[in-house]
């Protein structure tokens, strides 16, 4: 793109003439024409869409859709590195846009800095489903080519799935989560507890004593003195695990 130089304009700019002094306006070449043709034919189809005579709407369609894509993709592919990824879709925004689109293009980037997960990353959720981009921490197995930036993350320390082509995701499903001790010695009877481990439910151990009076002559104190002591087990009450309050969530991971 260039601005008119043909010898009738002066600074750069368009000269309308004075027909009562016989100086004609500023008349333009068909390099000028093809230049201005050009920047606009290579922005519209650089957003994917086919030049169409008479189609007057289609720079502005183009514009639009560029933006659209460089704000999409600096949101949904911010892993990682957020900052460079979403700062190429900046970069794109502005090469090809015009008018705000720097302003559209650094909101992008800021939503991407501001909202950016990365694979592996794990969050709760109010919902009973999954959003697009993250999977249910259930257990499930999944392709470890398909999902190669969580794989390549989590590896199988969840699980090896198949063995080949697949691996499990982390299993939260009535989970409580706890911080992996990784050799802190915080979990005394399991030294090895790192993340990726899981621990069945448990009491800390200890003993509750009750003491009895025997009578002589008694099935507690078939003989002796009537002061001796003995001990017996209290009753059983309770459900089926040991808990404190708690609320249903939904866990989530990443891709």
């Amino acid at each position: 793109m260039h601005r008119v130089d043909t010898e009738d304009s002066v600074g750069g700019m368009f000269q309308p003439g004075d027909p009562a002094s016989g100086l004609g306006p500023t008349l333009l070449g068909h390099d000028w024409f093809n230049d201005i043709q050009e920047n606009v034919a290579r922005v519209i189809e650089g957003a994917g869409i086919a030049l169409v005579k008479g189609g007057y709407d289609q720079l502005k369609t183009a514009i639009n859709t560029l933006i659209a894509t460089a704000k999409a993709a600096a949101i949904a592919t911010a892993a990682g590195d957020a900052t460079t990824k979403a700062g190429a879709a900046q970069t794109a925004a502005v090469a090809t846009a015009s008018g705000d689109a720097t302003t559209k293009a650094n909101n992008a980037l800021a939503a991407a800095k501001a909202y950016a997960w990365s694979p592996g990353d794990m969050k709760m959720r109010a919902a009973n489903v999954a959003e697009g981009g993250w999977y249910l921490c259930d257990g499930s197995a999944v392709s470890r080519t398909g999902d190669a930036a969580l794989f390549a993350v989590i590896g199988t320390t969840w699980g090896a799935g198949d063995g080949v082509s697949t691996f499990n995701l982390p299993d939260l499903r009535g989970e409580h989560p706890r911080g992996a001790d990784n050799g802190r010695g915080a979990v005394p009877d399991h030294p090895g507890h790192t993340v990726g481990t899981y621990l069945a439910d448990q009491n800390q151990a200890h003993t509750h004593t009750l003491a009895q009076i025997g009578t002589a002559g008694s099935n507690n104190q078939p003989t002796g003195p009537a002061t001796n002591f003995g001990q017996a087990n209290t009753g059983s009450s309770g459900g089926a695990e040991a808990r404190g309050r708690s609320a249903g969530v939904l866990f989530v991971i990443k891709r």
